[in-house]
C-alpha cells in the first residue's frame, strides 16, 4: 500500500449483491507495528482514494495478543490456538496482559 503497488481492493463473496453492496461500506482493518505511523499513512492515502478515514480500523494489541498468546502456549506446553489471553489498553507501553 505504502508503495502504491495496487491500484484496487477485490471482495470476493460467493454471493454476488452482497459483495457488490458492501463496496461502499469497506472497512480497512490494519494489524500491525507502528500502527500509529502506518494509521496516518492509510489515511492519507485513503483520502486520495475510496476509502473513508472514519473507515480505518488500527489495532496493534491484536498482533501482541498473537505473540502473547503464542509465548505462553510454549511456556506451559499448549497449542497458542488452545490458550485465552488477551493483550488490552494502549499499544506500547500501556498494554496489560490478561
Amino acid at each position: 500500500m505504502m508503495r502504491k503497488v495496487a491500484n484496487e481492493i477485490v471482495l470476493v463473496d460467493k454471493n454476488t449483491q452482497r459483495d457488490i453492496a458492501e463496496v461502499p461500506d469497506a472497512i480497512f482493518l490494519l494489524t500491525t507495528d507502528s500502527v500509529e505511523f502506518l494509521t496516518h499513512i492509510s489515511v492519507k492515502i485513503g483520502l486520495e482514494v475510496v476509502v473513508y478515514p472514519k473507515k480505518i480500523i488500527a489495532t496493534g494489541t491484536t498482533l501482541d495478543t498473537a505473540r502473547f498468546r503464542v509465548s505462553l502456549g510454549k511456556h506451559v506446553g499448549v497449542d497458542s490456538q488452545h490458550v485465552q489471553a488477551y493483550l488490552i489498553g494502549a499499544h506500547g507501553d500501556f498494554e496489560v496482559l490478561a
